[in-house]
């Protein structure tokens, strides 16, 4: 185990064990729950490298009707007493298209790159500050929410590549892991009891150990909150990373490039 890995873990069960104490007033506050499955829509524009072959991946949304060669889904949890919260986030991508590889001396060969990746994102949140923006009780309401954490990732990629000469098809790929740590924070402004809005950013990798040399994310949202126990949200987002395993030749695996697009899911709370 690494040490930013256990580094990182010391920090969560401090975080969590922080969030969880019994706060200084005389009740102990009820925690709460949040569980968001949603579809992100996503258009891909990266750079997939297995070994000596490097793919484009260029993705449309047009793309996710097409034999479904391109699909993402994810579930959200937030477990939060007073100011304390734990998030985890998992997310699935599928990429599957026809690509041109670049080859280290053998010029371009048709393939189809198939690129698999799953995040996992653990962090803990406290909300350091909030304020009223009007003076009626359930007026606007602003407030501010730190966190750290570490996404695991998983990347698998395979190439099939199609000789021009109309040779047999050869197939190429691996599979790696590998963690980052991430600081970042989210703005909520509540207008009313249904409806919110949010902007969330991190950033993480920064190239310690075997973590991905920068990694960022960026998602816009809203809430409509149309009944106690559920609301819908929507919003867009952007994700970008930079990760090599840092070998070359036949063992080398990368992938460098950006994921975006809307995204639509259903909160339950609880």
């Amino acid at each position: 185990m690494s040490r930013k890995f256990s580094a990182s873990i010391v920090l969560l069960l401090l975080c969590a064990f922080l969030f969880a104490a019994p706060a200084a007033a005389a009740e102990e506050p009820a925690w709460r729950f949040e569980l968001t499955p949603y579809l992100w829509l996503i258009s891909v524009d990266a750079d997939s490298t297995v070994g000596n072959y490097t793919a484009n991946v260029d993705a449309s949304f047009s793309d996710i009707w097409d034999n479904f060669d391109v699909l993402a889904g994810a579930a959200r949890f937030e477990a939060w007493r007073c100011k304390w919260g734990f998030i985890f986030d998992g997310i699935y991508i599928k990429v599957d298209q026809d690509s041109t590889v670049q080859t280290q001396g053998y010029g371009d060969i048709e393939a189809k790159p198939d690129v698999r990746l799953n995040f996992i994102e653990l962090a803990a949140a406290y909300e350091a500050y909030s304020t009223d923006l009007s003076a009626k009780e359930k007026g606007p309401r602003l407030s501010l929410q730190p966190y750290v954490g570490v996404r695991y990732s998983y990347l698998k990629e395979e190439l099939n590549l199609q000789p021009a000469d109309g040779g047999d098809s050869q197939n190429f790929g691996g599979s790696t892991t590998w963690w980052d740590p991430l600081i970042g924070g989210r703005v909520v402004l509540s207008l009313s009891e249904a409806w919110q809005l949010g902007l969330r950013g991190d950033i993480g990798g920064f190239g310690i150990g075997d973590a991905a040399e920068l990694t960022w994310q960026v998602a816009l949202g809203a809430n409509w909150r149309f009944v106690d126990w559920a609301a819908l949200r929507f919003g867009y987002q952007w994700y970008y990373t930079d990760y090599s395993n840092g070998e070359s030749g036949s063992g080398a695996m990368a992938f460098d490039g950006t994921l975006q697009g809307p995204w639509l899911g259903l909160t339950f709370y609880f």
